[in-house]
């Protein structure tokens, strides 16, 4: 939250998009964790976080539970934005537009002193679009890249063209 003055406040997200992003940074620092340790499994750390998230069993059952919670936190996201109105509101708010890129620019003038000019922004700034759609881009690799290996794994890759 904001505040507007003394006694006023704006709420930036409501309740459901605030658990939303308590889901996805924590499923996602979770998918971080139990990644890493088994990329540096030679490791001294790998072996230490390998060995308090269960073992190499333990470390594969809590990824692949993470992994879903984030498929099924894209998938609720993916009908909020569509059918709720608030949804709908945010994604408009957070299409780039023209003003965006000007305001960038006047954005850094202003920093460096080049400009008087500070920039008024909309609800979000083109910094908070970057953020958000990028968010999007890196799920949707992660899942696809996780489903493809997932197949790989229970041994029905062959799904999945190689090239791919």
């Amino acid at each position: 939250m904001t505040q507007k003055s003394q006694n006023e406040y704006i709420v930036r997200f409501n309740l459901i998009e605030r658990i939303q992003h308590i889901i996805l940074f924590v499923a996602l620092i979770m998918l971080l964790l139990t990644g890493l340790s088994l990329t540096y499994y030679n490791s001294w750390l790998g072996r230490f976080m390998i060995g308090l998230e269960g073992g190499l069993e333990g470390r594969g059952w809590l990824h692949n539970l993470f992994a879903f919670i984030l498929i099924g936190l894209a998938v609720f996201h993916a009908f909020y934005i569509t059918f709720s109105n608030k949804g709908q509101s945010e994604i408009a708010n957070l299409k780039y537009r023209k003003k965006d890129f000007k305001d960038m620019l006047l954005s850094f003038k202003y920093n460096f002193g080049f400009g008087k000019i500070k920039p008024f922004y909309g609800r979000y700034n083109l910094s908070q679009k970057f953020q958000y759609w990028g968010v999007i881009l890196g799920s949707a690799i992660m899942i696809t890249t996780g489903i493809i290996l997932l197949l790989k794994v229970w041994k029905i890759a062959m799904l999945v063209p190689k090239w791919l």
